[in-house]
């Protein structure tokens, strides 16, 4: 996915239309960002911060998930802690 288009995403879920993010949309989004992230043991999903953004957020921030049917989910309370980091890159 291209910038562009990530930006796209993240706009919508600004504008407060999503009320959960789509797994693949999210990770999509993260890749094209350029932030580091892996699964936990649990299913979050767990993003990497770099030097510049751990005396804010920490080593690592969680964003909780679930699955619905056979697409997973991020909760509104995560999109907006991952906005969060995104606005601080």
């Amino acid at each position: 996915m291209s910038k562009k288009s990530a930006d796209k995403i993240v706009a919508r879920w600004r504008s407060g239309a999503v009320h959960e993010a789509k797994e693949s949309e999210l990770i999509a989004v993260l890749k094209a960002y350029g932030v580091k992230w892996r699964w936990s043991k649990k299913r979050h999903i767990v993003l990497e911060m770099d030097s510049r953004l751990t005396q804010t957020y920490g080593d690592v921030v969680s964003l909780s998930y679930h699955h619905q049917g056979n697409q997973g989910k991020v909760s509104p309370k995560s999109i907006s802690k991952l906005l969060q980091v995104l606005d601080d890159l």
